[in-house]
């Protein structure tokens, strides 16, 4: 099972920590891990990103979760995340064409 809201939030602490850091390979992960989740969680057919995918990559349905497999904290998350690698890569191409 794979919680997208959860690995887009590692990647936004893994952002923070490598402002400490300084290390190119810790951010090279986060942005990896942030866009993979995006291409991964994004919904194209409605929009938002997907709470939970099974093994499959099947929504998995959860008692707390809408109809639709979403909430709002992964989509907020999603948001703070993309604003912050952009902040950090200055690469618009990169982060945005998800």
């Amino acid at each position: 099972m794979t919680v997208l809201g959860h690995s887009i939030e590692v990647s936004w602490f893994l952002l923070h920590l490598n402002k400490y850091l300084a290390d190119e390979e810790l951010r090279e992960i986060a942005i990896e891990g942030l866009l993979g989740a995006l291409e991964l969680g994004y919904d194209n057919e409605h929009g938002g990103i997907i709470y939970m995918l099974d093994i499959l990559n099947m929504p998995l349905m959860d008692a707390t979760v809408t109809a639709e497999n979403k909430l709002w904290w992964p989509m907020s998350e999603a948001l703070y995340a993309t604003v912050l690698a952009f902040e950090r890569t200055n690469d618009p191409v990169r982060i945005l064409k998800k």
